[in-house]
């Protein structure tokens, strides 16, 4: 089996046994839960398990929070920058991960997912982890997955399994990118991809990159074409 380096952004390195990789985060997972120790996990995994028992969750029995309802988060997606960014993702992520089985989710900046979209049986069987639009992802919350690490590190980041803390998680693998405004660099979110352990490949890290650069350069053109649309209708000496 192909080794992992401790500080690897993907979690399963080519030519790996994802099965076999699985079985040995399963016995990392329950040895650092029943004693605190960490070992045989990357460090990216490690930091992100102390700092959710930090923050104070119960791996065995929280869930994330739904931080938004309903129309709290028709208001927040339409106030949203992200919001001119999904036709993209939906065209270079959702189609395909419909058809493939996944899940492609969009958060913002605090860990609160605004859109999870994708397969149908999947979306269902996500319900039961509450990973749902309105859910809050963030590590204070849901302890260490893919949307709120990527967040906390302000780096793409993918996880396979027991890599994640919450026990209800460990089933699902994910990969997300950090999406940054293109003019002040702040984290607008995340785009993440959710589903078996297919998505915790270093390939499907870099369709998440490529979609989160494809998404800053749409923000970027929008306001190009805004600037360029309000000097077109400006007149001198004319108050608008």
């Amino acid at each position: 089996m192909a080794s992992r380096p401790q500080d690897s952004s993907f979690a399963v390195p080519p030519g790996a046994d994802a099965d076999l990789l699985t079985r040995r985060l399963h016995d990392a997972h329950d040895s650092f839960l029943s004693t605190g120790a960490v070992s045989d996990v990357r460090s990216v995994v490690g930091d992100s398990w102390r700092r959710s028992l930090e923050g104070g969750l119960d791996p065995e029995k929280d869930l994330a929070a739904i931080a938004l309802d309903s129309r709290a988060l028709e208001e927040v997606r339409r106030d949203h920058p992200l919001a001119a960014g999904m036709p993209v993702v939906r065209r270079l992520l959702v189609e395909s991960a419909a058809e493939a089985g996944m899940l492609v989710a969009v958060s913002d900046a605090a860990g609160r997912l605004l859109w999870v979209e994708g397969s149908a049986r999947l979306r269902s069987l996500a319900e039961q982890m509450n990973f749902v639009p309105g859910a809050d992802w963030s590590e204070r919350s849901a302890g260490t997955n893919a949307p709120g690490t990527a967040l906390a590190l302000d780096r793409a980041v993918s996880l396979l399994g027991p890599e994640h803390l919450a026990r209800p998680v460990t089933p699902w693998s994910c990969s997300a990118a950090p999406v940054h405004d293109p003019d002040t660099g702040a984290v607008l979110g995340v785009i993440d991809l959710t589903g078996g352990a297919e998505v915790a490949t270093a390939s499907s890290l870099g369709l998440v990159r490529a979609t989160a650069a494809a998404v800053e350069g749409e923000l970027r053109w929008a306001r190009v074409r805004d600037a360029a649309a309000a000097r077109s209708t400006w007149t001198p000496g004319v108050e608008h």
